[in-house]
This record gives C-alpha cells, structure tokens and sequence, in this order.
C-alpha cells in the first residue's frame, strides 16, 4: 500500500509540474504541486520502516553533498532581505532534491521502476510539446490579437518577460507551459538525445519522435539550446555507430548537421548581440560574487543587487541568466562547489559498470500489467484534473473539460506505447544510459548561457533524469547493523516522519493562504480598472483580504498604496489611519520594510511624496509640501543609491 502511494503522489507530482505553468500560476498552486513530493517522502519513510531487508543506496558521499547543498540554501534563505521572495524557491529547491533522492531509492530498489517513471516523464514531455506545436500552428496568433485588444492579459506573466512573450507570441515562436522559449528548448535538449539513443531497440518511431522535437526547437528559436545541443550529440553520434545501421548513422549524422547549420544561420546576425547583453549580466553578476563570495545576497534577490552592479547600457534582469554564477552570488561559493562536486558525481557515473538486470525484471506490464501500472494511471488522472481545477489545461478550447481529457488520453496511449517500448530489454544494454547522459550534459551546458535550474518544471526534470541515469549504475548496499542499531534507525526514521509530517501540515497551510491571497489580488486588480467608484472601492477591500492572507508580499503592499491614494479622498482615507501620516504612503513604507534592497519601491514612495506634496501646495499648506518633498528627495537619493545608473532617476 505504501509502495502504490510513493507511484501515484511522484506520478501526480511529476505530471502536474510538468502541465502547469509554474511561472505564471502563482506561488499557491506551485507550492500544492510541491507538497505532493513531500508526501511522497512522508510515505517513504512510513514504508521504510516497514522493511526488513536491506535496500540499495545512494552513495555515502553524495547523501552527504546533498544534505550540505540543502543546508546552503536554507542558509541562503535566511540571509535573504526579502523572505516571501526567496521562500518561493527555498521549497522548490530542496523539493528537486528530495525528489531525486525518492526516484532513485524506487528506482534502484527495483528495475521495472526505471521504464515505468521514464515513461510517465516522457509521455507528459510529449505533450508538452504537442501543445508547443499548437501554439505554433495556432494558439500564439489568437493569443497576440488577444493581447493587443486587452494588454492586462500580460498581467500573469512576471514583468521582465512580458515583452518577449508579446514578441514571441507574434513571431509564433512557442514556449508550451514554461513561458519562456529558452526554457522550453532547455527542455527539449534533455529529451531529444535520449530519443535519437533509442533508435538502437530497431524502431524508427523514435526517429520521427526525435526529429520532431528538432523541429520544435527550431521553432521555438532558443538559440542558446541548438548550440548547446551540439557537442552532446556529437559524443552521441561517436559513441553510437557501431550500434546502428550505415542508413540510420547517415541519417543521424545529417541531422546533427543540418541542426548546426540552422542554428549559425539563425544565430549569425543576433548572436553577437545577444553575446553583447549577457555579457553585461555577467559582468554584474561576477561583481555580485566578488562582495559577497561565502555567503552570496541570499535566495531570489539578484534581480535588485544587480540593479546595483550593472552598467548603464545592460539591461534590466532577474536572473544571470547563468545558472552557476547566480548560485554563486545568491548562496555563496561554497554552494556553488558543492553543487559542481554533485553534478560531477552523477555525470561520471557513466564510467560505472551498467547495473546487471535480469531481462525479466525490464517488464513493466505482462501478467500483472494492469496491476502495475494503475497508480500512475491514476496519479496522472488527478493531476490533469488539478490543471482543470485551477484553468491551467494544456489547450484551452471552449468547451469546459474536453482539452484536458483529450490530452490525458493521448497521455495514455503514448504512455501505454513507451511502457512496451522501454520494456523489451533496454536495460540490459548501457543504450538508457547513454541517452540520458547526453540530454543530461546538453541540459548543463545550457545553463552556462540561460536560468534553468530557477524554472521550476526545468529544475524538477534534470534532477528527476539524474536520479534515473544514476539508478541504471550498479547501486551500492548499506552495511547491516548490528540489532540495536537498527532498532535507533527505525526510531530515526520515525522521527524523520513525523517532522516531515508537520512540513506537510505548514506548506498545506501556507498553500491555503498563498492561493486566497493570489485569488483576492487579481479579483482586486481587474475591479480597480472599473470606471465605476463602487467597483473600485470593492477592488480595495479585494486588496486589503489580500494584505491580510499574506502580509509577507510586497506586491499587495504596493497594489493598495496606490488604490487608497486615487479611491479614496483624504477625509476618508482619515477612517483608515489614526497615524498623521496618508496611508498610501504607510503601506509604501511597509513594502520597503519587507524588501529594503528594492530601488523601485523608493521610486513609488518619492513619486507619492510629490503628489502629496502638489496637493497640499495647492491647499495652501506650503509647511506640510515642503516636509512631502524633503521626503521625496531622500526616497529619490535611496532610489540613486541602489540604482545609480538608472538615467531618469529623479535628483
């Protein structure tokens, strides 16, 4: 029984992270698909107990680096200024951990573990791409009409991408659910390899599986993952023609080809410029990383120490767009060696002797196949279900549910194919290994050029293929201990549970408040656009449950800063406040208490000085505008400080 709980929750877990698009569905429904691993882990250690034999593990060594990694981050968000900030990546962070660590225990328990969770992930992965394939095709160019008859639908995109969505969107360039097209190439690079690898079993299925994730990628115009593509596969291509027919070697070779002369043609005119940008990220990064070398700025907080550190002509970022130098400045160097020393571990592995399985134990279906493969039937049920609950299906139609019930049916039958295809003796063979150590190095590359490890489905599914490659090596056993001694690991693991018990119980109570909060502060934006006062004053008590749900949250704090300065007049906004001060401006400084670091939230604060002190210039009141204008003039002068090369900065 807890063995099919562990297959369904990492089902459902896997599924829903890869469906739902964590960049723009809230940091609410994000954290309910991350609990989903957590209680994976709760009942793996109820399971654990349970055992009397003694299971594989991971290496002493590598349990170790990984305990000491979540040790950096949870440090990193301790030293973050802005706490809610950096506690959206603090869960999904040591979650991608604990999921490698889950994956892999099931995995090097028992074979049929590896093709069963390959073909969940792969047979989610190809749908992700059929609905990169629809955008193309369709959905972008309704969703450019769309946007330039109603530019608010930009709203749920993060602000420094909502350029380049509405840019791609027309270009028809697609992103699937990562609303980024680097991000979704990224991904891609993980898989293609591992397809082109599977053309050894003898079907050319995989060969036009393969070249139409080429032909995504190249759609999608990521020209960072073309090129990182290319030296995986040229090892791809080295290791694999003793295995493979002259006609599919030449084939395979044309393709790598005809991939690499796309992608200088597509890259020759942007690619220096591109060159040009990254390089004045990097350049501040590096700057970062040189103030702050051991302990880094802390969780998710480059984005306002870069505005520090840039120069004037770079532009205006969140991420390094540099996986291994924005951990470095966020968690310190440390962290950064201890995450290389990891990658390194599972990467060598290649050199390992592949694991000796008995042909028998490849099968996944057969007699029992019904049996065996229901919980992740039904894990990827109930996670399409979750993208219907929360209107995130991958295909948005008009007709309620139908999107996401076709689509869970093409997962089926994909997933039903990949079961037997991955079923017929590929482990016996190092062919898996060869595939995933190539998508898995192609992915790492990428990351020199572009934030990967920061998406959080990207995040979930390196460490997810990680797991697997590792699990195909011969898996080293524990030491038998002597009866006491297992006797306190049982009471260790008992332990364990119930503190992970209680981390369920907190995220699921945080998940609860993170989603009212989200649900009142876009209900609170689109009535404050209304034209009517009354539906205006309704936005502002909207934003004010908001701001109770989550007092954590800048963006509420400004939201309502600006709605009670242009609602409300001043003799009503006196039943607000018993403080002399306006209360737009107590919530600006409450926002600036939660992100000090933040130069924008001192621009806000100066600009709704001057306008106070405009209005009571024209009252009469000059003692009271000058005193609104002293304050404007610090907020200005803070804003320099942590901006300086900001060109229309107020003096």
């Amino acid at each position: 029984m807890y063995l099919w709980l562990e297959l369904f929750l990492i089902s459902a877990g896997i599924t829903a992270r890869l469906i739902i698009p964590a960049s723009t569905c809230g940091s609410g429904v994000n954290l309910l698909v991350v609990i989903l691993i957590w209680l994976v882990f709760l009942v793996h250690l109820m399971e654990k107990q349970k055992l009397t034999a003694v299971t594989p593990a991971l290496p002493w060594f590598l349990k170790l680096l990984l305990f000491l990694f979540a040790a950096f981050i949870i440090v990193s968000f301790i030293n973050a200024p802005y706490k809610f900030g950096a506690f959206q990546y603090l869960v999904p962070w040591i979650s991608d951990v604990v999921l490698f660590y889950l994956v892999y225990s099931l995995c090097a328990r028992d074979a049929k573990y590896i093709t069963t969770l390959l073909s969940v992930f792969l047979s989610v992965g190809l749908m992700v791409v059929l609905y990169g394939l629809y955008q193309h095709f369709w959905g972008l160019r309704d969703l450019a009409v769309q946007i330039q008859q109603n530019p608010s639908l930009l709203d749920a995109i993060p602000a420094e991408l909502r350029g380049a969505t509405l840019a791609r969107a027309q270009a028809g360039e697609p992103f699937a659910t990562f609303a980024y097209q680097n991000s979704f190439g990224a991904f891609l690079i993980l898989l293609i390899p591992l397809f082109l690898a599977l053309l050894y079993i003898g079907r050319r299925v995989m060969l036009i599986i393969a070249g139409v994730l080429t032909l995504t990628l190249l759609m999608s115009g990521s020209k960072g993952a073309l090129m990182a593509l290319m030296i995986p596969l040229m090892f791809l291509a080295y290791y694999l023609p003793g295995r493979l027919s002259k006609q599919v070697r030449i084939i395979l070779l044309a393709v790598i080809l005809a991939v690499f002369m796309v992608a200088v043609i597509m890259g020759r005119s942007q690619m220096s410029d591109s060159l040009n940008v990254r390089l004045g990220y990097l350049d501040a990064t590096v700057k970062i990383i040189r103030d702050n070398p051991l302990s880094g700025v802390g969780l998710n907080q480059f984005g306002n120490n870069y505005l520090h550190y840039k120069s004037v002509d770079a532009g205006e970022v969140q991420k390094a767009h540099n996986d291994y130098l924005q951990i470095a400045a966020e968690m310190g160097i440390p962290a950064l060696l201890v995450f290389l020393v990891i990658w390194f571990i599972i990467l060598k592995s290649i050199f390992r002797p592949v694991r000796q399985i008995a042909e028998t134990d490849c099968h996944s279906d057969g007699a029992n196949g019904a049996g065996r493969i229901l919980p992740y039937i039904l894990g990827a049920g109930f996670a399409f279900l979750i993208s219907e609950v929360f209107q995130t299906p991958l295909i948005t139609l008009d007709i309620p549910l139908l999107p996401t019930v076709i689509v869970f049916l093409l997962w089926l039958a994909t997933f039903r194919f990949l079961c037997h295809y991955l079923s017929t003796g590929i482990l016996t063979t190092d062919i898996l290994r060869i595939g995933l150590f190539t998508g898995l190095l192609a992915f790492l590359i990428h990351c020199l050029a572009d934030f990967n490890f920061y998406v959080q489905g990207l995040s979930m599914s390196v460490w997810f293929i990680g797991a697997i490659f590792l699990s195909t090596t011969e898996s080293s056993m524990p030491l038998s201990f002597p009866p006491l001694l297992s006797f306190l690991r049982k009471q260790e693991s008992r332990i364990t549970a119930i503190l992970i018990a209680f981390i369920v119980i907190v995220l699921s109570f945080i998940t609860v408040r993170l989603i009212k909060y989200e649900s009142f502060l876009e209900q609170g934006k689109v009535m404050l656009r209304s034209n009517v006062r009354e539906e205006r004053l309704v936005g502002v008590d909207y934003l004010g449950e908001s701001f109770e749900s989550n007092l954590f949250s800048v963006d509420v704090s400004v939201e309502l800063a600006w709605a009670m300065h242009y609602v409300y007049s001043f003799s009503e906004v006196n039943e607000f406040t018993l403080t002399p001060l306006p209360i737009c401006l107590t919530y600006i400084d409450f926002a600036i208490s939660l992100n000090p670091l933040a130069p924008m939230l001192y621009n806000q604060q100066g600009m709704l000085c001057l306008e106070h002190a405009e209005q009571e210039r024209k009252k009469g009141n000059k003692k009271m505008a000058d005193i609104y204008e002293h304050r404007a003039k610090r907020a200005f002068q803070m804003f320099k400080e942590l901006y300086p090369t900001y060109k229309d900065a107020k003096r």
